[in-house]
């Protein structure tokens, strides 16, 4: 009997007039989607999970505090805010400043073909290239565990 009422129910959903409107709705989101911002943050081109993660992330919290106004609608506690502050910097402007760092430690100009490359002579080309990466990479790190571990706390 339970079965019978359930097909019957499935059956005439089309008079339920939350039915209509959860379909518009849909549809609407379909053609006009809610979260454009998410769309623009993740690049064309292949990613790597990681990497579209971090980028997702990072480009959340740029449009948390930029379009959502979240630091001047919400009430935080200092900490909260401060860390929030802190990461959206990082995302901002960080991160890219760290990128051309990394860029301009890179050894100038190689001679090709080099031979083989002593571990000595690697570290001393790119020594300074893997610190920055390390560095970015613990930072980048440090920050998405707080947003992950806090993601509760992100709502306007």
């Amino acid at each position: 009997m339970n079965n019978m009422w359930t097909k019957l129910q499935d059956k005439y959903i089309f008079l339920c007039p939350f039915y209509w409107r959860d379909l518009r709705y849909k549809a609407s989101c379909f053609f006009n989607p809610r979260n454009k911002w998410v769309s623009k943050a993740v690049s064309n081109e292949w990613r790597d999970k990681d990497v579209l993660f971090k980028e997702i992330l990072f480009a959340g919290i740029i449009h948390y505090v930029e379009e959502e106004k979240a630091l001047s609608n919400t009430t935080w506690k200092a900490k909260e805010k401060e860390k929030i502050v802190e990461i959206y910097n990082w995302a901002k402007a960080g991160r890219f400043i760290m990128e051309r760092e990394i860029d301009d430690a890179y050894p100038k100009r190689l001679e090709w073909p080099m031979g083989k490359v002593s571990a000595e002579d690697y570290f001393k080309l790119y020594g300074k290239v893997n610190e920055l990466e390390k560095l970015r990479d613990d930072t980048d790190t440090k920050h998405l565990v707080w947003l992950v571990k806090n993601r509760m706390i992100l709502w306007t």
